[in-house]
């Protein structure tokens, strides 16, 4: 890593760029992928094609959410081991992650294939989309492993500080996933089943390029074979948990958006939704590539007890994502129509007259949400679980249903326009009085005390054998467990 932008010693605002600026724009370029998948789908599929991906999407969040709760929790435990300079506790963490990555989505496909009709029915596929659904459906599960691994290996390498490199790797994703959408889509006319391959198959290139990583001399976290514990790896899952409940609730809340347009304007609804989410995709994914840029340089900072820095870096979150809201909200507000013509035939009226209302009241939701998963990605880095679920159970399930259920009842179509906007209100409010309540018991409390005392022998990243401390902590006591000592 350049020490000009080191997590610890780096100047606050040059270090906070160089590390979240690659990020941003290697998901936005990633997440431009289901924009440039949605482009092939409407003019070659029909824009019918486009209420499938939205219909299908929510499995797809709580396959996301299961892979991000094992390995962001896991990530930030260690991140705080490599801060503490515990290399062999690190180690043993990121092997028995890799491990359960595999596994869990090996399950989850094998579940969620079993059951395909009755999770397509209950999503809201409607007699019309069936058939599409299960094509596309089917064949984007039966690849779940390569988007956990992918995801992992990712997280993984941006820790050790190749944050550019992992950059690379998304890239490479995007550039095969648009070659191979042409090809499928296109020159194949594979249609919705062609569009889950090319992302599939580009998933698997993007892996093979960061495993090269592993083949750099330089690299720090190496796979351990002994894995007799798995304690350490639970408590990682339960301090990611709030990742896990984030994502999978986007997938609870979009398809409970789903029904409700169904229920209340038809597929249609659905069509105009599936577009407006586009553009929550390109806020949404900036303001999480910020979180996920400052993960590991806040777990090191805690590991470090650096709370002026910690606090900076967390102020400079809010900031950047308040500024990216407001700039999406401006083009949500003007130009939702106008944009809206690469997906759909601006003759279906209907659709555009939907767009249109979302437009009106939606901006307030990118306003706020980024502010709200920076406090939750805060509180998830420095190892406070619970404040980090709240935020995410609040913001992510509890007041997006409760809006979703509840507003319609009264207000009609204007109530489902308006649940997410109120939803995340609410939430921000609450994220905000939670972050303030903390940063002043920091300030009072914590700000000034020590840095943890290491000797001069003690090397700099990167090692490959752990240092003893003076005195036997928890860790060091679960290691000499795991080696039969």
């Amino acid at each position: 890593m350049n020490q000009k932008y080191d997590f610890i010693e780096g100047k606050i605002t040059p270090t906070f760029f160089y590390h979240s600026i690659p990020v941003i724009f290697s998901m936005l370029f990633a997440a431009s992928i289901s924009i440039i998948d949605g482009i092939f789908i409407s003019n070659f599929v029909g824009a019918e094609g486009l209420a499938v991906v939205n219909i299908v999407c929510p499995i797809l969040n709580v396959m996301w959410g299961m892979n991000i709760m094992l390995v962001v929790g896991s990530t930030v435990s260690i991140g705080k081991q490599l801060g503490a300079r515990k290399y062999e506790m690190a180690n043993y963490i990121f092997s028995k992650t890799l491990i359960a990555v595999l596994i869990a989505n090996l399950l989850f496909s094998v579940v969620a294939i079993a059951y395909q009709n009755e999770i397509l029915a209950f999503m809201g596929a409607t007699p019309e989309i069936i058939d599409m659904a299960h094509d596309y459906y089917f064949y984007v599960v039966i690849f779940t492993i390569f988007y956990g691994f992918n995801l992992a290996i990712g997280y993984f390498i941006r820790l050790e500080g190749r944050t550019s490199f992992v950059a690379m790797g998304l890239v490479i994703f995007v550039l095969a996933n648009i070659f191979l959408d042409y090809l499928y889509i296109v020159v194949f006319d594979m249609g919705l089943k062609g569009a889950a391959y090319a992302t599939s198959f580009a998933e698997l290139f993007s892996t093979l390029f960061l495993l090269t990583h592993y083949f750099h001399h330089k690299y720090i976290l190496r796979f351990s074979f002994n894995l007799k514990r798995w304690r350490r790896l639970i408590r990682s899952c339960y301090n990611g948990i709030s990742e896990l409940i984030t994502e999978s609730s986007v997938g609870v809340v979009l398809m409970l958006f789903n029904v409700a347009l169904i229920d209340y304007i038809g597929i249609d609804g659905v069509i105009a939704f599936t577009i407006i989410n586009y553009f929550l995709l390109v806020q949404y994914t900036t303001v999480t590539a910020v979180g996920d840029s400052l993960q590991p340089i806040i777990s090191i900072n805690y590991g470090r007890r650096k709370w002026d820095r910690i606090l900076a870096f967390i102020t400079h979150a809010f900031k950047f994502s308040f500024s990216i809201g407001a700039v999406t909200s401006i083009i949500l507000y003007f130009f939702a129509e106008s944009i809206s013509s690469f997906f759909v035939d601006p003759n279906r009226t209907e659709v555009y007259d939907i767009i249109r209302e979302f437009a009106k009241v939606f901006w307030i939701t990118f306003l706020l949400n980024g502010m709200t998963v920076n406090a939750s990605t805060y509180f998830t880095a420095t190892l406070r679980p619970k404040f980090a679920a709240t935020i995410s159970c609040t913001a992510g399930i509890i007041f997006p249903i409760l809006s979703i259920k509840i507003l319609p009842i009264f207000f009609g179509v204007q109530g489902i326009y308006w649940a997410m906007p109120f939803s995340q209100l609410i939430s921000f409010l609450l994220a905000m009085a939670l972050f303030v309540y903390d940063a002043l018991d920091i300030v009072k409390n914590r700000l000034n005390l020590p840095e943890p005392e290491y000797s001069p022998e003690q090397a700099p990243l990167p090692v490959s054998t752990p240092i003893p401390e003076p005195a036997l902590s928890e860790e060091e006591a679960e290691i000499l467990e795991v080696q039969g000592g």
